[in-house]
């Protein structure tokens, strides 16, 4: 039972607030690639998605993970189409960097997918029945985002060695928007 005077917040109201907690404690990078994340499929198309996942952002660079070096090669000549459909669920995205995965990420990002789907189900299931349509789909993604963007920071901490969070980049990139004097 609710204690008196305790504020009841609306549907819209209490998603504010979470997202005003989640901004505070996690990096704007880890949401904008969880946001991406969620619409993967979506953004990817059905035929790509499974071959090619956003690993990283940096800046206005995203890091796609591609499958394997055929699809890395087929990716070169789709950049731009991917780009331009990327840019379109988050305009801060300039670059893309492709990279072959390693066979680690490539399980973990099936797991990962795995796991949404039963988290999102889950939360569906548990939403509260008189909850409008749009009101529940919301409540599940809210749910399953903030659940993946928790394991998502929990991953890179645990992977990162003592003091170094930033990705380093691998040989096989395509393109750097980092360019150094060092290489002159």
């Amino acid at each position: 039972m609710a204690k008196r005077g305790a504020p009841v917040l609306s549907g819209d109201e209490l998603e504010g607030a979470i997202w005003k907690v989640v901004r505070k404690c996690v990096p704007a990078s880890v949401i904008r690639l969880e946001q991406l994340h969620h619409s993967w499929e979506e953004i990817a198309t059905k035929r790509l998605a499974p071959h090619v996942w956003p690993a990283s952002i940096d800046g206005p660079a995203l890091v796609l993970h591609v499958k394997d070096s055929n699809w890395l090669h087929e990716l070169n000549y789709l950049k731009s189409d991917l780009r331009r459909r990327i840019r379109a669920h988050d305009p801060d995205v300039h670059a893309l960097i492709l990279r072959v995965a390693s066979s680690s990420s490539a399980r973990a990002v099936e797991a990962r997918a795995d796991a949404a789907n039963r988290e999102s189900e889950r939360a569906s299931m548990h939403a509260p029945r008189d909850l409008a349509p749009e009101a529940t789909q919301k409540r599940a993604w809210l749910d399953a985002a903030l659940n993946a963007i928790a394991d998502n920071a929990r991953e890179g901490l645990e992977d990162a060695p003592p003091g170094d969070l930033e990705d380093e980049p691998a040989d096989n990139d395509t393109s750097n928007p980092r360019d150094t004097d060092d290489a002159k």
